[in-house]
């Protein structure tokens, strides 16, 4: 009998198995009729539960499709730590045991407001777009890795809906005489990274160079960018003029400084010009 009341309980239970998994709980149902029609409803969705864990062979817990997703993908991206990041705050919120097919629209609306209540630290300001998105996007790729095993989600989150908008990126040149003063005002040691940053047009972050990232055969700078994404740039020769001296300062980094003072790991004197150090 897959319906029954247990003694002393109000409520009828369901309790049934279906190839070989099982599948029990409380209908919330104190006649026999209406918990029978509980556990048709169950046995039903059990069974589309069940074709999903078949067909991907491999369990849809969170937890187990992170680990898959880590192990195949993500500790291979260039930003692991951010997706290890992303991936706990998925569990956080939703829980190990959570089922990738159980969530549905109503949830990711959930973790998006949980996410926009967060702070960047302790005391300090609220998290913003970028981050929350972030979130969102990082469980996307797990639905979208899941259908590359296999899983068909029927009632997958319409994920356009839970995007927050962006502020746009504010880019800024410089006008009249400013690049001027701004070169009158530059330290001598630092003048190369600035002018390739003037003769580049790259994102600062974009500047920061590595010797292994400059292709004097086929005259290009290729540099992972923002996102990700491969930035190539053409070696000028006025970018020529500025990095072909500086061959030799440093066996990996492209710019380097004087440190006028210790501080932190750096020490007195050559120091290397890294988005870290900057």
């Amino acid at each position: 009998m897959s319906v029954y009341r247990p003694k002393g309980s109000p409520y009828y239970q369901f309790d049934f198995r279906l190839r070989g998994y099982r599948f029990h709980g409380s209908t919330k149902a104190t006649a026999k009729r209406e918990a029978e029609a509980v556990e048709r409803e169950k046995r039903e969705r059990a069974k589309q539960r069940v074709t999903q864990i078949e067909a991907v062979r491999t369990s849809l817990r969170l937890q187990d499709v992170a680990q898959k997703y880590w192990i195949e993908i993500g500790e291979h991206h260039k930003g692991h730590q951010n997706t290890w990041h992303q991936l706990g705050k998925l569990i956080e919120f939703f829980g190990q045991d959570k089922l990738l097919c159980e969530i549905t629209g109503a949830d990711v609306a959930a973790l998006v407001a949980w996410r926009r209540g967060q702070r960047v630290r302790k005391g300090g300001p609220l998290i913003g777009p970028f981050a929350v998105n972030a979130t969102t996007k990082q469980l996307k790729r797990l639905f979208i890795r899941a259908k590359m095993w296999g899983a068909r989600f029927e009632h997958e989150p319409q994920w356009q809906q839970h995007w927050l908008k962006e502020p746009q990126e504010r880019v800024r040149e410089l006008a009249d005489d400013e690049a001027e003063r701004l070169e009158a005002a530059t330290r001598g040691d630092l003048a190369p990274f600035f002018a390739f940053a003037r003769a580049s047009g790259l994102r600062l972050r974009e500047c920061f160079l590595k010797w292994s990232e400059v292709h004097w055969s086929t005259r290009q700078i290729r540099k992972l960018g923002k996102g990700g994404r491969l930035v190539t740039t053409s070696i000028t020769s006025t970018i020529r003029e500025i990095l072909w001296p500086l061959r030799g300062h440093h066996p990996e980094y492209v710019f380097t400084f004087v440190a006028q003072r210790n501080r932190g790991a750096r020490t007195k004197g050559l120091a290397i010009l890294s988005a870290t150090t900057a």
